[in-house]
């Protein structure tokens, strides 16, 4: 399911207006600038990076999550077992998160095979991110290696008129659709951005008032 991301630019926009009528760079490249940063902020929030997990501890985050779901699932041993599709088994356990509840089922597995399985699954950690590799590359952001090695299955359009800048990202990842909150983790991006717009905003008219002897009381 592809997933295109609808977001509230108001307070960004309120802020990016006021600061590109003052910068050296054009419209355009001012704003392909932010949209190189939501990207970088946007990819680190995307699961399973979060507000405080971002790097390559949300590599390992997303890797401990799955070895604590294979761990429901899958009772290895050593021998005396037939071979089994541990793909079909675990997929069957996944709700539509992608997530293993609570339920143990504890199927028992040959250990080699189990081991296999797992280092397979932990590779995909990234997958989602990489839906954004498409956008983040046209704007100037390269993700995390853990991230970029994904095939890029995502799109995004961008177009410059008299009024501003349309940026459009889609996410076409097959699950992409299911994961809570990716459209509230991209507004928390946007929201960044503004933030830092602001922040910058302020300091600019500090630096004119203290240039013109204005002093604040």
């Amino acid at each position: 399911m592809n997933m295109a991301l609808r977001v509230d630019s108001t307070v960004f926009f309120e802020h990016a207006e006021k600061l590109m009528r003052h910068s050296k760079l054009s419209a355009q490249d001012f704003m392909l600038k932010q949209g190189k940063l939501f990207m970088k902020d946007m990819v680190g929030l995307t699961p399973p990076g979060d507000e405080t997990t971002r790097g390559l501890a949300a590599k390992r985050q997303g890797e401990k999550a799955i070895e604590a779901d294979l761990a429901k699932v899958f009772l290895p041993v050593g021998a005396n077992v037939r071979e089994k599709d541990l793909e079909a088994i675990h997929q069957s356990q996944r709700n539509s998160r992608g997530r293993v509840g609570n339920k143990r089922l504890r199927e028992v597995v040959r250990e080699k095979d189990f081991w296999a399985y797992r280092r397979k699954v932990k590779r995909k950690v990234g997958t989602l991110a990489a839906g954004f590799n498409r956008a983040s590359a046209r704007l100037g952001y390269r993700p995390p290696a853990w991230i970029w090695r994904h095939p890029s299955l995502g799109a995004i359009k961008v177009g410059f008129h008299d009024k501003g800048i349309k940026i459009k990202i889609v996410n076409k990842v097959r699950f992409a659709g299911k994961v809570k909150d990716l459209e509230r983790h991209a507004q928390r991006a946007l929201n960044l951005r503004g933030q830092a717009l602001r922040r910058q905003w302020k300091a600019y008219k500090h630096r004119l008032a203290q240039k013109s002897g204005f002093r604040r009381r």
